[in-house]
């Protein structure tokens, strides 16, 4: 077996989903029942314990590996089944689509942090999101993603590392073999990311 320790993680959950929705199913309330599956992170220690698939870096990180994760969402008869969303979507847009379909108050001094994704989830709305900022666990480090661009401020821990500007979704920080890009002045690559 080439990851005895990834394969137990894997096959240990997949039991505990049947066994969950064999449990809606026979308690016959799947139907009135929203299942969300998700991850925070991406995988820690990729290549050896995790797969984040060709995605570099890993859980911790600013780097794809790192944020980029899946999800599941479940409701019949309120979410189509069958559909992949490729719109940036955050984990604390929870909180706000979760209050709003339960009816509960959101009310508080200070804004959310998340925003509704309903629409998202059932509509193939576009994502309520102008930007997502994201911050990294070592000091210093952050990205902000802004349509198809993603600014990662100390990701490289290299002065001529500092700043590395991806675009489009095709080419953001795929493992490879060839150095990252260089740095480039953000104002003029992305000048709406500067506003």
């Amino acid at each position: 077996m080439k990851h005895p320790t990834r394969s137990t993680l894997m096959t240990g959950r997949y039991p505990n989903r049947t066994e969950v929705l064999g449990a809606l199913d026979e308690m016959k309330i799947r139907d009135n029942t929203l299942i969300i599956f998700s991850s925070d992170n991406g995988g820690p220690q990729p290549g050896v314990v995790t797969s984040n698939g060709p995605l570099g870096a890993g859980k911790g990180t600013i780097h794809e590996g790192g944020i980029r994760v899946c999800a599941c969402v479940n409701w019949p008869g309120h979410i189509p089944t069958g559909k992949t969303i490729d719109e940036p979507l955050h984990a604390v847009d929870w909180y706000p689509t979760l209050a709003k379909l339960s009816g509960a108050l959101v009310d508080q001094k200070l804004p959310l942090d998340g925003l509704d994704i309903w629409p998202v989830l059932t509509e193939g709305a576009k994502s309520p999101h102008e930007a997502l900022i994201l911050n990294g666990t070592k000091r210093g480090q952050a990205a902000i993603r802004m349509g198809d661009w993603k600014l990662l401020i100390g990701a490289g821990g290299k002065a001529k590392e500092a700043e590395q500007l991806y675009h489009s979704q095709k080419t953001w920080e795929k493992r490879t073999t060839s150095p990252p890009p260089s740095p480039r002045n953000s104002r003029n690559c992305a000048p709406d990311m500067m506003k």
